[in-house]
C-alpha cells in the first residue's frame, strides 16, 4: 500500500503511521489527487452531504494530496 513507502523521522511519527496502516486495515478506499495544489474541492465533494446528494456510496478512508509547487520551495 502507499503508506509502505512512508516513513515517520521520529518515533511519534513512526508510531503514527503505524497506527493509521492498522486503522485501515489491508484494502483501504484511498483517494489521492497527485496535482492538488491548493485544490481542496475534492474534500468539499465527498463530505457526506454532498456525496449523497450525487449517489456516491463508497468514501474514501484516506485523502491524500500530493504536489511540485516551485513558489513553495526554498531557493537559497
Amino acid at each position: 500500500m502507499i503508506l509502505n513507502l512512508l516513513k515517520g523521522k521520529e518515533e511519534d511519527g513512526k508510531s503514527r503511521l503505524d497506527h493509521l496502516n492498522q486503522t485501515l486495515g489491508s484494502d483501504p478506499n484511498i483517494l489521492w489527487y497527485p496535482s492538488a495544489g491548493s485544490d481542496y474541492r475534492d474534500l468539499i465533494e465527498l463530505s457526506d452531504e454532498r456525496a449523497n446528494l450525487h449517489n456516491i456510496e463508497v468514501q474514501p478512508d484516506l485523502f491524500i494530496h500530493t504536489d511540485y509547487m516551485v513558489e513553495g520551495l526554498d531557493h537559497k
